[in-house]
């Protein structure tokens, strides 16, 4: 019995969502506290849950400047027009 070789795999065309924001990220601080998981629990929306890092629970302060900023969302000050 003659056998045929499986069907060549063609993987799905797929086109790219359009970018909604682009930015340069410059001077990234990152800051990491440990905290008793208690303190934070009030905090935490219903639904999610606190996560820990080899048993012990963080909070992050996370600053950074962006810059040349555009979103697809809205216009940038730069480029929007005022109404007189």
């Amino acid at each position: 019995m003659a056998t045929s070789s499986p069907a060549p795999y063609d993987p799905p065309v797929t086109t790219p969502a359009p970018i909604f924001l682009t930015a340069h990220w410059r001077h990234l601080a990152m800051l990491n506290w440990a905290i008793d998981p208690a303190l934070l629990a009030p905090r935490v929306p219903s639904g999610c849950e606190i996560d820990t890092f080899e048993g012990r629970t963080y909070v992050s302060a996370v600053g950074f400047l962006m810059l040349g900023t555009a979103s697809s969302a809205c216009p940038s000050p730069s480029t929007a027009t005022s109404r007189s």
